[in-house]
């Protein structure tokens, strides 16, 4: 036999209340996440923390826990907030996904100069971007850590000038006397590669990115080196120059060895000042042919 229904609205209240708390039960949905920053914020902020000589800004402070309801009280239920962005860290923009920003995050940490700054420039050396491999050897020589040593030696070997000369520039500037020889293999290939057959322009003295800009940083890293024998191994040939370029006399020069005094004058004429390695020169003296 069936039960009928009480008709006497004895459900009603229960089925209002069942259904009020199903929809109190529901939390609010969260908040979209924030977008990332621009280009422009993350350049902001890198400048900002190398204006500081920090690599990382502090972590944000932890917000407090809500108050406990009071007594009798139902705990309200609040949206979380939305998430923090991470706090500006070059360690972290170094890895990003522009290259322009990891090119300038690799030159901020070696300006800002700190040890913790080498693994994450020796890891950038490997990136698929030449310039960010160029500015993450430069940055290396500027913070001057002996742990770059080895990366460094390994990157006179990239394919790209532009990295060879930097990664030389900077083993002159950690003034590891170790790492002359490799150094002086990279000169001595240049030289002999015939890149250099024609005297560079001298609207190419400043350039980097050429292999005889990446022959000029390495004859300057040498001099750094005090090593005249990687140096001349790569450049003279029986005391005879291999290649007539200012850069090369200048360096000869400049190492003020006593081996360089009777060599003959081996920089071309040209407008710009050059050195003469010849007996009739004075140490640290220029010349124009």
């Amino acid at each position: 036999m069936r039960r009928r229904l009480p008709a006497d609205g004895r459900l009603a209240p229960v089925l209002f209340t069942l259904f009020m708390s199903a929809c109190a039960s529901a939390p609010p949905a969260p908040p979209p996440a924030p977008a990332g920053p621009t280009y422009e914020e993350k350049i902001a902020s890198i400048l900002r923390l190398e204006d500081q000589r920090v690599l990382r800004d502090p972590a944000p402070p932890v917000a407090p826990a809500p108050a406990p309801p009071a007594r009798g009280q139902r705990p309200a239920v609040v949206a979380p907030p939305p998430p923090l962005p991470p706090p500006p860290d070059l360690l972290r923009l170094v890895a990003d996904g522009e290259p322009r920003v990891r090119r300038r995050a690799a030159l901020a940490i070696g300006r800002v100069g700190l040890a913790q700054g080498v693994q994450p420039l020796v890891a950038a050396l490997a990136d698929m971007d030449p310039e960010v491999r160029q500015v993450a050897a430069f940055a290396l020589g500027l913070i001057g850590d002996a742990r770059a040593r080895d990366p460094l030696v390994a990157a006179l070997n990239d394919p790209s000038p532009l990295v060879e000369g930097s990664a030389a520039e900077a083993l002159g500037l950690i003034g590891d006397a170790g790492a002359a020889d490799a150094v002086g293999r990279l000169a001595g290939r240049i030289v002999q590669s015939g890149a250099l057959a024609q005297t560079p322009p001298e609207s190419d003295d400043a350039r980097r990115d050429t292999p005889a800009g990446a022959l000029r940083l390495a004859v300057g890293a040498l001099v750094r080196l005090k090593a005249y024998g990687p140096l001349a191994a790569a450049v003279l040939d029986n005391g005879q120059p291999r290649v007539r370029w200012w850069p090369i006399a200048y360096a000869l020069q400049r190492l003020e060895d006593k081996r360089v005094g009777d060599r003959p004058p081996i920089a071309t004429c040209s407008s710009k000042p050059c050195a003469r390695s010849d007996a009739s020169a004075t140490p640290r003296r220029r010349t124009r042919c």
